[in-house]
């Protein structure tokens, strides 16, 4: 099991979208806006990686296959595209706070995510912040 440690991925904000409001399996979620038609929500997803919950607490009810677009819950900034998926929805990505990056699928269903590292010592940080969060 591995704890993505989301922020900001823009570097005049980079503020931690890690949360306590929402567990999901034990662990802190990931605080998104979610913006759905004329509607945005917080959305808690898991910083699990691998793993596909979400908890939408104001019942926003959501379509599968809806895109949705996400924005930062502290700097109010829509998360750019990344690159586009194998099912034609954008990809939007999240800075690692221990480096790197995450990208994941704006399609609600879809699975395709992805984490990205510049070099081994991006790595080597993610790892060990994991074998941290293992100790606790």
């Amino acid at each position: 099991m591995f704890i993505i440690p989301a922020k900001c991925p823009y570097p005049d904000c980079g503020v931690s979208l890690m949360t306590e409001e929402f567990l999901i399996k034990g662990q802190p979620s990931i605080k998104l806006i979610g913006e759905y038609g004329s509607t945005k929500r917080p959305i808690y997803i898991s910083s699990i990686y691998d793993d596909y919950e979400s908890v939408i607490p104001d019942e926003l009810l959501i379509v599968k296959n809806a895109i949705l677009d996400f924005y930062c819950p502290h700097c109010g900034r829509r998360f750019s595209v990344a690159e586009y998926c194998d099912c034609g929805a954008p990809k939007i990505y999240l800075a690692i706070a221990s480096g790197g990056k995450v990208k994941f699928c704006t399609r609600k269903g879809c699975i395709k995510h992805s984490l990205e590292f510049k070099n081994s010592e991006e790595i080597d940080r993610f790892y060990k912040y994991n074998e941290e969060l293992r100790k606790k």
